[in-house]
């Protein structure tokens, strides 16, 4: 399948106003897709932070964000 000469161009223009981490972060996204099951040891590090976080009672439940913020 080949991706039309108008489809490329806006990704062209929309890719070219991206921010440097925008940029990265499109990139990682679009890597996650081809891995989605692999973690970066970054996204690692912080899922085990999480983890000890939730561990240690540091977490709200989803009635008191709502109760707090309306969410």
């Amino acid at each position: 399948m080949t991706i039309q000469r108008e489809t490329k161009e806006q990704i062209d223009r929309l890719v070219s106003g991206l921010t440097q981490e925008e940029a990265e972060d499109l990139l990682d996204y679009l890597s996650m897709k081809n891995d989605p099951d692999t973690l970066s040891d970054e996204e690692l590090k912080e899922f085990r932070a999480g983890r000890e976080e939730i561990k240690r009672g540091e977490y709200f439940t989803r009635e008191q964000l709502r109760d707090k913020h309306g969410v």
